[in-house]
């Protein structure tokens, strides 16, 4: 059995393909353990580890990238979801709404409008 996967491997990447080998549950769970430290709300901890496990890599790293722009974008704690609800909604895929960041751009954009119109008028 193990020559035929080595074999499928070999076709595999002959033909263009990255293969790349599962995760171990050490590095899985070192994953949950930086995105629970993140999230910063800390509810349903073996709840929230039983979903991640269920997650696939590409869910994972999706939702590790996203979350500290989530938490960011919450000035009240009480209205930020529970851990396993933003699992479990798949809240990652959202849209984000900062509006520390959006005011940011504003007062740059204002800034150098600003200063675009007194170059302007000399």
């Amino acid at each position: 059995m193990e020559k035929e996967i080595q074999q499928a491997i070999d076709l595999l990447i002959a033909n263009g393909y990255e293969v790349t080998p599962p995760q171990t549950d050490i590095e899985i769970n070192e994953e949950f353990e930086r995105w629970w430290n993140m999230y910063n709300k800390k509810r349903g901890r073996e709840k929230c580890l039983k979903r991640w496990l269920r997650l696939s890599k590409k869910d994972r790293t999706a939702c590790i990238n996203a979350t500290p722009a989530y938490v960011r974008s919450i000035t009240v704690k009480q209205y930020q979801k529970d851990p396993f609800t933003y699992l479990n909604q798949r809240g990652w895929e959202d849209e984000i709404i900062d509006e520390y960041e959006e005011s940011a751009n504003r007062t740059a954009i204002e800034f150098a409008t600003r200063a675009a119109n007194i170059f302007n008028s000399k």
